[in-house]
């Protein structure tokens, strides 16, 4: 069962090396995968610079976090890390790990991170972007977890649709699948987590996530919605007993919800999104608590997670 764990990365930065600059440096930015990715990653986390799971994989947030970095350290704010950004990088991490030995060598141990090839997501730069994403395998069956933001601070999308693809250690197609949710509204997030409908005879090398470009009559102006607002649904309560998920949703909105998904979510101990499933819930009333219950596949269940709730019927 993936954990999304790997093994612990342990290196040594030299002082000198640090110093001494390198001859040929490549620059580590937007779109880059591996190992320099995750050691970016962690350093910046471990500075204050990125929240979340470190996936290898340099995207938005990444640039984000090393474009801060560089504006507090009097660096260009380019979001990509030159010699000079690598170099302050490293530098600003020795005397916040006190790892430095009598030879004048720094040890610095990096917490175990998801394996950088298990997921990949697949920037589209368009209105829909997913920020995060993970997977496990139950019962010969994929399930998975993703959290998809609405770029268009000014229009809804309806029905984003999110495509799952799995495949092995030589790449070759184990199963893909388009999941089709119900709306985001401006700026805000959906999270989705459940099963993939297709069989997996092994644990897939690389899962891909892809958040699809809506069609035009997919964007739409919240005025020409029958709810021009929506509140985010809240979770209260939570209760977790062995496999089984308790707790109640809030609907603050002033308007009544047909139906509801509530979504779990669960991370390892590193922080890295896994799998998640989800239940439905119907007759969610304005300004009241409705209860949920739902039993989650022990193969699936971590001690760290998240509950979600998110309309199934606005349109």
């Amino acid at each position: 069962m993936k954990r999304f764990t790997c093994c612990l990365l342990v290196f040594l930065l030299s002082l000198a090396f640090a110093h001494a600059g390198f001859a040929e440096f490549d620059p580590i930015q937007r779109g880059d995968k591996g190992e320099r990715v995750v050691e970016v990653q962690w350093i910046l986390a471990e500075l204050g610079y990125l929240d979340g799971g470190v996936d290898g994989a340099f995207g938005a947030k990444t640039e984000a976090a090393v474009a801060a970095f560089q504006a507090d350290n009097a660096l260009d704010a380019t979001g990509i890390v030159g010699e000079a950004t690598y170099t302050a990088l490293i530098r600003q991490l020795e005397p916040s790990r006190n790892a430095e030995d009598e030879r004048g060598n720094a040890n610095v141990s990096i917490p175990p991170a998801a394996p950088v090839e298990s997921v990949t997501i697949i920037e589209s730069g368009g209105d829909l972007e997913i920020t995060d994403a993970g997977f496990d395998v139950s019962y010969g069956y994929l399930y998975f977890s993703a959290v998809i933001h609405n770029n268009n601070a000014e229009n809804a999308i309806l029905f984003p649709t999110v495509r799952v693809t799995a495949r092995d250690a030589q790449g070759n197609l184990m199963g893909t699948e388009d999941q089709v949710l119900n709306l985001i509204y401006p700026g805000q997030d959906c999270q989705w987590a459940g099963m993939a409908y297709f069989e997996v005879a092994e644990e897939p090398s690389v899962v891909e996530f892809e958040a699809l470009p809506p069609d035009e009559y997919s964007i739409v102006a919240p005025a020409a919605l029958e709810h021009a607002e929506y509140s985010p649904l809240e979770i209260e309560g939570v209760g977790k007993n062995g496999t089984r998920f308790l707790g109640e949703v809030y609907n603050a909105n002033d308007y009544d919800i047909d139906q509801v998904a509530v979504v779990v979510m669960f991370r390892d101990d590193a922080g890295s999104l896994l799998a998640g499933d989800a239940t439905f819930i119907d007759s969610v009333r304005a300004g009241r608590k409705t209860p949920f219950d739902m039993d989650i596949s022990e193969d699936l269940v971590t001690e760290n997670y998240e509950v979600f709730a998110i309309p199934w019927s606005l349109y």
